[in-house]
């Protein structure tokens, strides 16, 4: 609780800083080129949580690994969170500005996991088919999880939208078994 509201807080900050210029289109880039550096590393996960190497080398890491791959004002933003004791809180920092970004600009994001790779196209009808429901512009962000068998899970807000193939075969086991228990 007390980590979301600070997130929050850095979030609306960066945001009200950028909002407005050309500067936000670069910090929505640099939060993607973190993210996915985020996640396909576990070790750099790990650094921003780690309590035991001191602010001003954690700086001048994340100075090292992004100075040419993220911009200026993303950097002294980093060194900020960082220099106020706050790296453990960066990625949930990085979230609240993508939501916060998207209410502003009355746009829906949506999760979508699906069992194998979802093409360009499928991609494309997906959002359509959203947006058309939602009645909002909608942001994608796909995942794989092949445990759904097939289909696809959803989620955006409170709403989940289970479409896979796993739950429809729990959905047939549970009519089986109230089937079973009425004869």
């Amino acid at each position: 609780m007390v980590q979301t509201r600070i997130a929050h807080r850095y979030a609306e900050a960066l945001l009200l800083a950028v909002e407005g210029s050309k500067d936000v289109e670069r910090v929505l880039s640099d939060i993607s080129v973190i993210q996915n550096a985020l996640a396909q590393s576990r070790e750099l996960r790990l650094f921003f949580k780690s309590p035991v190497i001191r602010k001003e080398k954690k700086v001048d890491i994340v100075t090292a690994l992004f100075k040419d791959k993220v911009s200026e004002l993303f950097l002294r933003f980093i060194a900020l969170v960082i220099e106020k004791g706050r790296g453990d809180a960066f990625q949930l920092i990085m979230e609240k500005f993508l939501e916060l970004y998207d209410e502003r600009k009355g746009v829906v994001a949506v999760s979508v996991q699906t069992a194998i790779p979802m093409t360009t196209e499928q991609e494309k009808q997906l959002v359509e088919r959203f947006r058309s429901f939602i009645k909002k512009d909608v942001r994608l962000h796909a995942a794989l999880n092949p445990s759904l068998l097939g289909g696809f899970l959803a989620r955006y807000g409170d709403t989940v939208i289970d479409g896979s193939v796993r739950h429809q075969l729990e959905l047939m086991r549970a009519r089986f078994i109230e089937f079973g228990k009425v004869n």
